[in-house]
């Protein structure tokens, strides 16, 4: 009973979406826009929908954007649910650094936790990952409103389960 759009995928996330909103020059407008989102939905009517990305976490402090993401949901008559799922700090460092280690950041692992440490964030390009979870929630809590936030702790041996569970509760 819930559907997973295809409007604004790239392989199994909506990272397309997650991008058009953050201006991240991957952005493929035929890859499905937000008005495809809305446009698919609206043709569709699902009775539960889920827009899945990790890429989503870079629009905390784009406000603007986030309002745009829940007017298409909004306008729709659906309710929104945002889940934000944390890793343990330095489980998180250690795999950005790898992710990143893929995609030309040359920098030793000592210096990268240091910059990281002292910026409470990890910039690579034009790309900001914050370290400070309190001001990643707070940017979606402002947006959906705190009542609308399902924090979940990341969990390498399940990380599905919680996630099937917040659905279930929404739906």
């Amino acid at each position: 009973g819930i559907y997973y759009p295809a409007a604004g995928r790239r392989r199994t996330s909506h990272a397309n979406l997650a991008w058009e909103l953050s201006g991240d020059p991957r952005y493929r407008p035929q890859a499905g826009t937000l008005e495809d989102l809305a446009g698919e939905l609206r043709s569709l009517k699902p009775g539960a929908v889920v827009v899945s990305s990790e890429d989503f976490e870079r629009l905390f402090d784009k406000a603007h954007q986030l309002t745009k993401l829940r007017s298409v949901f909004d306008a729709l008559g659906y309710s929104c649910v945002v889940v934000v799922t944390l890793r343990e700090p330095c489980d998180y460092l250690e795999s950005l650094y790898y992710a990143l280690s893929r995609r030309a950041l040359t920098q030793s692992f000592d210096s990268f936790v240091a910059d990281a440490i002292e910026h409470r964030a990890v910039r690579f390009g034009t790309r900001d990952f914050p370290l400070d979870y309190g001001q990643l929630v707070e940017g979606f809590a402002t947006i959906f409103g705190q009542d609308a936030l399902r924090v979940l702790a990341y969990d390498a041996s399940d990380s599905t389960t919680p996630l099937f569970d917040v659905c279930s509760e929404a739906v």
